[in-house]
């Protein structure tokens, strides 16, 4: 069982694994960068200061192996960013980050500089603070525009808790939470029982100034598209103590009371987070790099924490979810991912893929029913034609 192994085991993997793999990097104008945030207290909280590479990784092992960092355990750091109306990313769930900018010399730099700002923690301070390593990039895309930016994430752990300063969050960030790591490590488990879905309207987030005038066109497209669902995990807060989780009372101005790009969903709860899109395809691999196990050996039939890719709705388009679920099966499996695939794994590009797939598939389906209108016209036409001729003879 996933959820039974020690997390200084699941760490002390990752480490490894981030300092052997080279991440995926993918070429984009726009570019972004997160901080994944993994605490774990290392008995004494030894110094790594200026340790790198193998050198970190051996440190960490000799740490990690003692008998007092396995009772520890391990959480992720997310943020709920503020709510404003006209942001795409309004009150979504994932970790501190945000847009590179001329003056940043790398993306690592950037999603340090954006944690500083967000949440007032620096990590550069290696009496608290560990760099572990970069994931692969991944692609933000849309059904029409296709890859709007590139996100690069940066793994950081907080090996030692009583040096690193209060998270301060920003207007910026509504609030910061600690997620138990087991709560990512369950759905190893129990891969189909723990997901739900996030659902918009398809047309709202193609053309979202559209949506709010809703022209009689918008109308009849969001009529054919119908809505997307999107996989989403519900995370349980690690618990309530204010040092730990933190709520911004200045979360910026109230939202749009309409906002046609959001459907009104909301991506938290008194006691869970929701995370979907990109931020679960970045925890996707953060598992994937953790697990000291092949998934098979852990949970037969395990494809991945991010269930499967988005769906269309069922009463509009089988076909096309037939396909897409099909191509996520064959395409998308652990043994095509890192690590369990080292070489020609898997490119950075999971929505950019599907999405990518979505613009063959709908025409081909609209396609499809076309002719199979035409064709149910064209036989009922003839019945009448014989029926009619069978009346006058």
């Amino acid at each position: 069982m996933a959820a039974e192994i020690p997390h200084a085991r699941c760490v002390a993997q990752l480490a490894r694994h981030l300092a052997a793999l080279p991440a995926a990097r993918a070429e984009h104008g726009r570019r972004g960068a997160v901080a994944i945030v993994v605490r774990l207290a290392l008995p004494g909280g030894p110094a790594l200061d200026g340790l790198q590479g193998a050198a970190l990784v051996q440190a960490l092992d000799a740490q990690l192996a003692q008998a007092e960092a396995a009772r520890e355990r391990a959480q992720v750091l997310f943020i709920q960013r503020a709510r404003y109306p006209g942001d795409p990313w309004s009150g979504h769930i994932g970790f501190p980050g945000g847009k590179r900018e001329p003056g940043d010399g790398s993306d690592r730099a950037t999603a340090e500089r954006e944690t500083l700002e967000e949440l007032g923690v620096g990590l550069r301070d290696a009496r608290a603070f560990a760099y572990l390593g970069s994931l692969d990039d991944v692609r933000a895309a849309t059904l029409l525009r296709g890859p709007l930016m590139v996100v690069s994430p940066h793994v950081y752990l907080l090996h030692t808790p009583a040096a690193a300063p209060a998270l301060r969050p920003s207007p910026e960030v509504a609030a910061a939470r600690w997620i138990d790591f087991a709560e990512l490590l369950r759905r190893v488990d129990r891969p189909a029982a723990a997901h739900r879905c996030i659902s918009f309207d398809v047309a709202a987030r193609t053309a979202p100034r559209a949506a709010r005038a809703r022209p009689l066109w918008f109308r009849a497209l969001a009529g054919v598209l119908g809505r997307i669902h999107y996989p989403m995990l519900p995370l349980r807060f690690a618990g309530n103590d204010d040092d730990d989780n933190n709520n911004n009372s200045n979360s910026g101005p109230d939202p749009d009371p309409s906002p046609p790009a959001s459907d009104h969903v909301l991506f938290a709860s008194s006691t869970e987070l929701f995370l979907w899109g990109i931020s679960l395809e970045m925890a996707r691999e953060l598992v994937d790099l953790c697990l000291p196990a092949a998934p098979r050996e852990l949970r037969p039939g395990y494809t991945s924490i991010t269930g499967s890719w988005p769906q269309m709705d069922r009463a509009r388009w089988p076909d096309v979810n037939l396909v897409v679920n099909a191509v996520w099966r064959l395409v998308w499996r652990p043994a095509r991912r890192k690590p369990w695939r080292t070489r020609h794994a898997l490119s950075p590009d999971y929505f950019e893929t599907y999405f990518g797939l979505l613009r063959v598939l709908f025409p081909l389906a609209c396609l499809a029913r076309a002719s199979l209108l035409y064709t149910l016209a064209r036989a009922a036409a003839g019945l009448a034609g014989r029926l009619k001729h069978t009346r006058h003879t």
